[in-house]
């Protein structure tokens, strides 16, 4: 019995902590950036407006060492949050992927690019690092 009024005490702060963090935190719409170029302008840049968010998703899979780092060029794009989102396999298995997330504030107009490089944090950059590039204009 006393284990499960302890269980009920923890539950019960967990949901008042929850409940305080959404209200200091509005909701959050997010846009994605689309590899395939659905809102790429003719040049080849990704056209961002100020002021909005952005969320680029990556495959990933931390149980290899690898992660995926972010190098921005210039300050009118800013990295807001990032995260590792993993689901575990119905059937148990391990080593398996999840996806790395990426989201980012345009801050002011001008031009930004960003490299996303795959790689063991602990060692060099190399040519096998995979690497994807983004160039943005924020208007």
């Amino acid at each position: 019995m006393r284990k499960i009024i302890a269980l009920l005490v923890l539950v019960s702060i967990v949901c008042v902590s929850c409940a305080a963090l959404a209200a200091e935190q509005p909701p959050v719409k997010v846009e994605q950036v689309d590899v395939a170029g659905e809102i790429a302008a003719a040049d080849g840049k990704y056209v961002l407006e100020t002021g909005k968010l952005y969320h680029i998703a990556l495959e990933a899979n931390a149980t290899t060492g690898y992660a995926w780092s972010a190098e921005l060029s210039d300050a009118s794009l800013t990295l807001i949050a990032e995260g590792y989102d993993y689901v575990s396999p119905a059937d148990g298995s391990v080593g398996v992927g999840g996806t790395q997330h990426y989201f980012f504030r345009a801050e002011s107009a001008g031009e930004c690019a960003l490299t996303l490089r795959y790689k063991q944090p602990w060692m060099e950059d190399s040519a096998e690092d995979t690497t994807i590039a983004y160039a943005f204009v924020i208007k």
